[in-house]
């Protein structure tokens, strides 16, 4: 399953409406942006940092390699998600991680999933199973537009 750009513009809209009835979780519009347009994982997002913006998104990934080290792979802003991004640091509780709870506090999985949840509950959203089906529209738009495979597999 993927989003095609049209629906993920809609699914957006939906998320920011939706987030506000739930203030409990502030940040899910954005942290959801930055999945949908960089094609980051639910673990990369936890991990981003305020820092980590400037012009383009920096993804910290963790390897799985014996010494587990982070590499980065940097994504272009797009003009879209530097507008959310921008309306989310206005409101950020602090702290040196994009995405948190109050007090700056990492996200975890069970935030993240309830947050989800809360949003895309009673909506024609709540088909879609997670942040993963952004990352896999990600990657379908782009290469529905014919960006080429390498660059591609370098945003992934």
């Amino acid at each position: 399953l993927f989003l095609r750009e049209i629906e993920i513009s809609q699914f957006l809209r939906h998320l920011e409406t939706a987030g506000q009835q739930v203030p409990r979780f502030p940040f899910i519009h954005a942290a959801l942006a930055l999945c949908a347009y960089t094609g980051a994982r639910r673990s990369e997002m936890f991990r981003c940092q305020i820092d980590d913006l400037d012009g383009k998104v920096l993804i910290r990934e963790k390897k799985r390699s014996r010494d587990r080290r982070i590499t980065f792979r940097d994504i272009p802003m797009h003009p879209s998600l530097k507008s959310v991004i921008d309306n989310w640091l206005r409101i950020h509780p602090g702290g040196q991680y994009l995405f948190c709870k109050n007090m700056g506090q990492p996200l975890d999985d069970k935030t993240s999933r309830e947050a989800f949840a809360a949003v895309t509950k009673k909506s024609r959203w709540s088909m879609l199973r997670g942040y993963h089906v952004l990352r896999h529209s990600f990657a379908s738009n782009l290469a529905r537009h014919g960006v080429d495979q390498y660059k591609i597999d370098q945003f992934m």
